[in-house]
Formats: structure tokens, C-alpha cells, sequence
């Protein structure tokens, strides 16, 4: 019950405020922002999602010219939600976009009908229509830009004050993180846009049967090239070379950093491979949108300790065998068979430009974050806070007060949002809310035996339950054990050659978890809401991520705590 309860509003609340009739939900972003988000960043990566977002779909004209920017994300708790009733203006002002397509990119099923606003004329919506509908089959050439912009930016921070580092990150702030949050947009809705219309192609309609679903994971397994899927083929790789070498005892035995340095600076084969890894995989972790997390080049715990597992037991999980022409699944009866196999192909593309774009925004975001790690070295000499960490807890307009001298009580501030962040991590809430989200417990399922939730990655597996929160969570996994998170995270991959399957909390068949969890054959249930909750340490169960159910087999839930 604890848990449930919001923590209590402060003076220096950063909450949104919302209408009661706005529809807000947790879907979509809570897989790119899981948990709490800190102030810094949800003054820079925040923003730019809400305000790339609305550049996005002033491209085509959903918003108009001399319009505002509506507000796309939302914060509350500190914790990151979409604006559903924003997103609606695409279905009101350009032909061929329809809410039901909206709720189903975001929610993954679709809403009852309801009223969604005026609609713009048929002449408007037919101009926008054609602008929306051919961006979106131009997406190869907005790969190219985020890759170009990727590579190219950086920001220089040596030997520059707190406040000069502060006012580059500020410009470069609107003039490259919403540039690259943009051309993501536009990047990955080609991906949903061919979901979203394979899986009513499917349904026959914008009723989403179950079969559909399950379909969906047969027909998106085994897509090749997909970048986040590479991380674990890399690690396996590595493994590969060094086992039965000279540098197997060495690897086996040193500290991670010590590993993580030796493999960078020796010139063999398996140096040169590792080198390779971090130049292209470096940037990533756990919640790696979020500037207070360490990339795995800075932290390379995760890496190092899923390496050695490697070497010692192969892979649990294999890599999924790509379906041939002949080997398309049953389709429900009166179901185009054609236009699902163009459709397939299609969102397979989609998948690989998604999971592309999603890897150089992140890299984009990398070098905020460097430059964020710099100015709170800066800060910290030039006696403006007491500590490095509490530069996350303090937003960018916050900061320009503290490095201008006028930023008394910031320090106390700053103190008071670091000790209720923990608290503010642990909260859940619903997956859609009218107005400002409130949030709950998870409801326990009846019988307590069986579960079900949503279809993801197909296939059976059985084993013992272990809840995986935090990095020491994450290292402690065993070989076979079924793995129960909030969410899907390409900072859990290097983990998933231990594993036997997978059961989170939220994310659906294209969260980017679950692509590399369908590219090496691994079972998956996703949208399990209280999973992290009902499932305990030791329990041992049976996932089926072909029809999205969990059963308990052996085991009880610890009773609640107030």
C-alpha cells in the first residue's frame, strides 16, 4: 500500500498539469523512460521527445503554422507519460490516420469509440495526408541524417568553465537533441505504421483478436541485421575466440575494469573484436536515455560479467531461423495472404530501421550525457555543489541560476529529490489515466496460478523465477532461470545468453527488448502489469510467449507489506 501512494507534492513540483479529459498514458515511453527520470533530464531529454514530437508532426501539418506546441509528454512523480489526447491531432487533420491506429502504435490494443475532437476540413486533411504518407516511405534517408548528425556532433568541454559548458549544452540542446529526437520520429514510424496495419490486416478490422497477436510474433521472428540484437551475437562472438586461450584464465579472474582495459589496449584478435564492440555498442545501458545512468564504456560490469558466462556455458538462447516464403503461419480465414506476406516484409524493414534510428539516438544522447559528467566535475571545483550527483537532481534553468550566483537554496533542493527518487522509482501506474495519473497497486489475478499477458516472442520455457530491478539483480542471474523486470531494455541483452525466458511488466511486440528477444528465439510475455510484484525469488513457472500466458507451478507470493 505503501508503495502506491504518491509522494507528497513539494513546493518545486515539476508535475504537469493536465485537464481531466486528457487522455495520459504510460504506454510507449515508459519502455524508453522506465521509472523515475532526474530533472536534468527531463529538461533535456524530456523536452526534446515532447518538442521533437511536435516537429514531427508539424512536417506534415498535423499541427498548425502558427500553432503552439501541444504537449506530447507529461510528468508526473517524475515519471514520463504520453499525451494521448496531443497525439490525436494526427487523426483530426490528416486522411488516412485514424485513432484506432494511434491507440494501437502507442497502447498496443485499441480504445472504445470516443470523441477525439473536430476533424479538419477533407481538402486539408487530403494535402496532409499526402505529406504524412510520403514521409513516411523516406525514411532510409532519415537514418542517413541521424547517422550523419550521430557521428559527426560533439561538444568540446575542455578546459571551459560550468557555466560555458552549461550554455553549449543549453544551445545545442534545441539545436541538435530535437533535431535527432525528430529525425527518430520520422525514422520509426514507417516500423509502426506497417504494424499497426499488418495487425488489422490481420484482425480484419480494428477489433485485435488474440490469434492476430500471436501471429504478429510468428511473422516478426528472425528478422536479420537488427542492431540491438547484435550486442549478444557480438558477446557470443567474443566468447567464442577467447575460450581455450591463454586469456581465458585472465578474463576469468580479473576485476571488470581491469578485463574491460586489458581487452582495449592488446592488439590480438580478441582485443581488436572487443575494441570494435565498444566503438559500436560503448554508448549503451541500462535506462540509457537517462543522463545519471553510465554507458557501458564508462561501466562495463554488465559486459564483462555476461562475457565470462559465455565462455563458461554457451547460450541458452539460439538464434531464431528466418521464416521462408513457404513457411508463412496459418492465417485466419477471408485474410489476404498477399497483402500480409507485403506487409511482413515491410514491417521487418521497419523493425530494422526502428532499432537503427532508436541506437544513434541514443549515441546522440551519449554525448549530453559526457558532457553532462563534465560540467558536474566542473561544478563541483568551482565550489558551486558539494557533490557530482547532484547536478542530475537540478533542471537546466535551475543550473544557469546556480553557475550565475543566484542559486541559493538549489543545493537543499537538489538533496531533497535525490532522497525521494528511490521512492519515486518503485511507483506504478496505470497504463491509461483521464486527467493526472494516480498511482496503484498491482492487482493480484484471481486464481493466482495463471496470468496472462501479452504475446511477444514465441516459444515454452520453464524455470525458476528471478526479479531482476537493479544491476546486481541483473548479475545474479543464473543458467535456465526465467527473468521477471519492469521492462525491456537493450541494457539487459548481454543477460539474455543466461536465461531461459522472459516476463516484464510493460512493452509489446516492437519494444526493443523483445525484437532481440524474438531474434535469438528466446520466449517473452510482455504487459504483465504487477509481474515484478506477483512473481517472487524461487517460484518456478511456466511462460508461453506465443499466447502471452504465465502460470505458477511451484511456489507462493510473499505476503504484502505495509
Amino acid at each position: 500500500w505503501l508503495q502506491a501512494r504518491p509522494i507528497t507534492a513539494l513546493a518545486d513540483s515539476l508535475d504537469s498539469i493536465v485537464e481531466p479529459e486528457e487522455l495520459i498514458t504510460r504506454c510507449n515511453i515508459g519502455e524508453m523512460m522506465p521509472g523515475a527520470v532526474t530533472p536534468l533530464s527531463l529538461s533535456t531529454v524530456g523536452q526534446s521527445l515532447s518538442t521533437g514530437l511536435a516537429l514531427y508532426y508539424r512536417s506534415f501539418g498535423a499541427i498548425r503554422r502558427n500553432e503552439p506546441d501541444p504537449s506530447f509528454i507529461e510528468n508526473f512523480e517524475g515519471q514520463l507519460f504520453m499525451n494521448l489526447s496531443s497525439m490525436y491531432l494526427m487523426s483530426q487533420r490528416v486522411l488516412g490516420a485514424t485513432p484506432e491506429g494511434t491507440e494501437l502504435s502507442i497502447l498496443g490494443s485499441v480504445l472504445p469509440p470516443h470523441d477525439i475532437g473536430p476533424k479538419s476540413s477533407q481538402a486539408v486533411r487530403l494535402i496532409n495526408g499526402f505529406r504524412y504518407f510520403g514521409g513516411l516511405f523516406a525514411w532510409k534517408g532519415k537514418v542517413k541524417k541521424l547517422e550523419r548528425l550521430a557521428k559527426e556532433y560533439s561538444i568540446e568541454t575542455d578546459g571551459l568553465s560550468a557555466a560555458d559548458i552549461l550554455s553549449r549544452i543549453r544551445a545545442d540542446h534545441s539545436r541538435v537533441m530535437n533535431r535527432a529526437v525528430t529525425l527518430h520520429y520520422a525514422a520509426s514510424a514507417f516500423s509502426g505504421a506497417m504494424n499497426v496495419a499488418l495487425t488489422m490486416t490481420l484482425s480484419g478490422g480494428t477489433v485485435i483478436s488474440d490469434e492476430s497477436k500471436r501471429l504478429i510474433t510468428e511473422l516478426l521472428s528472425g528478422v536479420d541485421g537488427v542492431e540491438s540484437a547484435a550486442v549478444l551475437e557480438g558477446l557470443e562472438e567474443l566468447a567464442s575466440i577467447i575460450k581455450g586461450t591463454s586469456m581465458e584464465t585472465s578474463i576469468m579472474k580479473g576485476s571488470s575494469h581491469e578485463v574491460h582495459q586489458a581487452l582495449l589496449s592488446d592488439n590480438s584478435t580478441a582485443g581488436r573484436y572487443y575494441t570494435a564492440f565498444i566503438k559500436r555498442h560503448g554508448h549503451r545501458c541500462i535506462r540509457e536515455a537517462e543522463l545519471r545512468e553510465p554507458e557501458w564504456e564508462l561501466e562495463p560490469g554488465h559486459l564483462i560479467e555476461s562475457l565470462r558466462a559465455l565462455i563458461q556455458t554457451p547460450s541458452r538462447v539460439k538464434k531464431a531461423v528466418k521464416p521462408g516464403p513457404l513457411e508463412m503461419p496459418t492465417l485466419p480465414e477471408g485474410v489476404n495472404s498477399g497483402a500480409i506476406k507485403w506487409l511482413s516484409g515491410q514491417a521487418r524493414t521497419g523493425v530494422r530501421a526502428r532499432e537503427k534510428s532508436k541506437s544513434l539516438l541514443i549515441l546522440v544522447i551519449h554525448k549530453f550525457k559526457v558532457a553532462a559528467r563534465a560540467l558536474s566535475v566542473r561544478l563541483v571545483s568551482e565550489g558551486l555543489l558539494p557533490e557530482t550527483d547532484l547536478t542530475y537532481f537540478l533542471t537546466m534553468d535551475e543550473l544557469e541560476l546556480l553557475t550565475s550566483g543566484r542559486g541559493d537554496g538549489l543545493i537543499g533542493r537538489a538533496r531533497r529529490r535525490r532522497r525521494l527518487y528511490p521512492q519515486r522509482m518503485e511507483l506504478r501506474f496505470p497504463d491509461l489515466s483521464h486527467g493526472r495519473p494516480v498511482p496503484e497497486e498491482p492487482a493480484l489475478p484471481e486464481d493466482g496460478t495463471n496470468m496472462s499477458g501479452i504475446p511477444v516472442s514465441r516459444g515454452v520455457a520453464e524455470g525458476i523465477v528471478r526479479v531482476v530491478k537493479t544491476r546486481e539483480d541483473a548479475e545474479a542471474l543464473q543458467n535456465g532461470e526465467i527473468m521477471v523486470a519492469q521492462f525491456t531494455d537493450i541494457g539487459w541483452t548481454p543477460f539474455y545468453g543466461r536465461v531461459a525466458g522472459m516476463v516484464t511488466e510493460i512493452g509489446g511486440a516492437l519494444s526493443h527488448g523483445s525484437v532481440v528477444a524474438r531474434e535469438y528465439g528466446m520466449p517473452l510475455v510482455g504487459g504483465l502489469s504487477g509481474a515484478c510484484t506477483v512473481l517472487n525469488n524461487g517460484m518456478r513457472v511456466r511462460i508461453d510467449g506465443g499466447n502471452g500466458m504465465v502460470t505458477v507451478l511451484d511456489g507462493e507470493r510473499e505476503p504484502a507489506t505495509a
